[in-house]
């Protein structure tokens, strides 16, 4: 079907919290010991550009829904 921007955001706030979650699973694995500084390093950034990105794509698809909205009503 065709999803809404609103519906599209919803899914990319998730991706954002399993992206937050990952961080503190990388976090857990590095303070016991199971990966190497410069690995936990590697990933960290790898993923805070990968939050970075949803996040801009989020503020995108809320601020896309809200200029429909006012289109529609201008009519």
């Amino acid at each position: 079907g065709k999803a809404t921007s609103i519906e599209k955001a919803r899914y990319t706030n998730m991706a954002y919290s399993s992206a937050m979650e990952t961080i503190n699973h990388l976090i857990g694995a590095f303070d016991l010991d199971y990966i190497e500084e410069a690995e936990y390093e590697t990933m960290r950034i790898q993923i805070d550009e990968i939050i970075n990105k949803l996040n801009r794509l989020y503020h995108y698809q809320i601020k896309r829904e809200k200029s429909l909205k006012t289109q529609i009503k201008r009519g």
